[in-house]
């Protein structure tokens, strides 16, 4: 779906990302795994994406993101673009 998204705005100039985090330090991570604290902080995560949507890092359009322990450690972008 973010793919097929990605490509339908790819000429309006509108950047499509998809970022995917890992566990996250929330109540409900706690309650279904016990082990929340040992995860990344939701803020953390927030501020990734901010920045990626102003604009730093620049990261290609249509990109999936992965955000673990509070860094981007992984950018790929789909063969169909």
């Amino acid at each position: 779906f973010a793919q097929t998204v990605a490509k339908e705005i790819e000429s309006s100039g509108v950047r499509s990302y998809l970022f995917c985090p890992a566990g996250m330090n929330t109540p409900m991570r706690e309650d279904l795994f016990g082990d929340a604290s040992q995860q990344q902080e939701p803020n953390a995560v927030a501020d990734i994406i901010v920045n990626v949507l102003c604009g730093s890092p620049e990261l290609p359009h249509g990109a999936e993101v992965i955000v673990k322990e509070g860094e981007i450690v992984h950018v790929e972008r789909s063969r169909v673009f």
